[in-house]
């Protein structure tokens, strides 16, 4: 059922952005493959899920912050053997902002994509894992005046980052076809399944 839903959730997006740019264009995407874009391992977090799935995974951001789509940004994570960034629990989402935010010295005015989508447009709530279909399973802290879904621009995508004046990092929904931010991927290096025993 996951499968499912995440499949339309995708094809979704996919479907809108394509009749809001028709003629979208891989370049970038064929760009930063074939320049090698390399990255930095910004740091490793290791957590459980609210399920009791133990794992770990290590987080790394592209040397040259190229500004690409959020289509781009999960195909690039793919190319190197990585995914885009997801965040299974409110600890990691914490982590994860602060690993960014000590790399790049600052995030304000700094989108950075992760694997999130929406079906519906300026829902605080409403968002899942592109990969799984599984919905966010922590409260988002958004921006202030997101989600906003800004000029009706279908912002079904999910970035992070700082406006100015601002110290509060959170979330923003942007048009998954805008190529005005950068990207984070991730490798899970280990997931455990919590073990149930069967009593007799």
């Amino acid at each position: 059922m996951k499968t499912v839903f995440a499949y339309i959730l995708f094809s979704f997006v996919v479907i809108s952005s394509q009749a809001e740019l028709p003629q979208q264009s891989n370049i970038v995407e064929k760009s930063v493959i074939v320049d090698n874009v390399a990255f930095i391992k910004i740091g490793t977090y290791r957590g459980t899920t609210d399920d009791g799935t133990e794992y770990q995974k290590s987080y790394f951001y592209p040397r040259y912050s190229p500004k690409i789509s959020w289509f781009d940004s999960r195909s690039t994570c793919e190319s190197f053997g990585f995914e885009l960034t997801t965040l299974e629990t409110y600890e990691e989402m914490q982590i994860v902002f602060n690993l960014a935010d000590n790399y790049l010295k600052t995030l304000i005015d700094i989108g950075i994509f992760v694997d999130a989508m929406t079906l519906t447009l300026k829902s605080t709530t409403d968002w899942y894992w592109a990969k799984t279909g599984k919905k966010l399973s922590f409260a988002l802290p958004w921006i202030p005046g997101e989600p906003n879904n800004s000029q009706n621009a279908n912002e079904a995508c999910l970035q992070f980052g700082k406006r100015t004046g601002s110290a509060v990092t959170g979330f923003n929904d942007v048009p998954c076809t805008s190529t005005a931010y950068t990207f984070l991927c991730q490798k899970i290096e280990f997931s455990i399944p919590l073990k149930i025993e069967e009593t007799i």
